[in-house]
């Protein structure tokens, strides 16, 4: 998540090669770490319908801190 800000469960289950709810797992656990926040709602943005489950990643923007 580093390269990208801001990624739906969706997204990260692709990127993760697993399924979503794995996914949801993952990020839960990178949560509960403080390396991802949970966006309520997603955005603003015309998106948010189609992903309303939106991560984004609290690390460094140069990939220290990688939550893998």
């Amino acid at each position: 998540m580093p390269h990208h800000r801001r990624a739906g469960v969706e997204d990260r289950a692709v990127n993760l090669s697993t399924t979503p709810g794995n996914a949801r797992s993952r990020l839960e656990l990178w949560r509960a770490k403080r390396r991802v926040c949970f966006i309520p709602g997603g955005c603003s943005c015309p998106m948010a319908r189609r992903l309303p489950e939106i991560y984004e990643w609290v690390g460094e923007p140069d990939g220290r801190g990688d939550a893998s």
